[in-house]
């Protein structure tokens, strides 16, 4: 059995541990490893560590989706399962472009649909716009910057 590596990437809008940010780092105290033990599965705990917060909102939220491309990419590089915990939706293309491939099927489950711009959006919140960025819809110029990133393309 692959060894179930756990990501966390604990941020919301940048910061580490902020509101929903926080998830993350709750679950593997409500006892996420144990359970996983309990079920004979090994696992084995990343994070991806502290992001200084004088980048700005939009520079932290693309450290989050490199740290998390280059964490997932080790993990399947080591013949681990990947399980990124996310305390928003700013690990979405980075969870994807660690995983190598632009073949990779996606499901994507979310409470909103993440395909909103910078262009179609009055409130500026970064975190709607994860589906837009995955599919080369907005960010290009910083999506290039996560290792492995390549636009996801719907299959007809």
């Amino acid at each position: 059995m692959k060894i179930v590596e756990i990501i966390l990437a604990p941020y919301h809008g940048g910061v580490r541990e902020d509101r929903v940010g926080a998830g993350p780092i709750r679950l593997l105290e409500m006892g996420l490893e144990e359970a996983l033990k309990r079920y004979s599965v090994e696992t084995r705990v990343s994070d991806l560590g502290y992001i200084p917060e004088c980048d700005g909102e939009v520079g932290r939220a693309f450290e989050v989706k490199r740290r998390v491309a280059l964490t997932v990419s080790e993990a399947r590089s080591a013949g681990h399962f990947p399980l990124v915990l996310s305390g928003n939706c700013n690990a979405e293309v980075g969870t994807y472009a660690g995983l190598g491939s632009p073949d990779v099927p996606l499901i994507w489950f979310d409470g909103h649909t993440d395909f909103y711009t910078p262009d179609n959006i009055e409130h500026g919140y970064l975190d709607s716009m994860g589906a837009a960025t995955l599919t080369g819809q907005c960010w290009q110029r910083f999506a290039k910057t996560v290792p492995g990133s390549a636009p996801w393309t719907l299959a007809v």
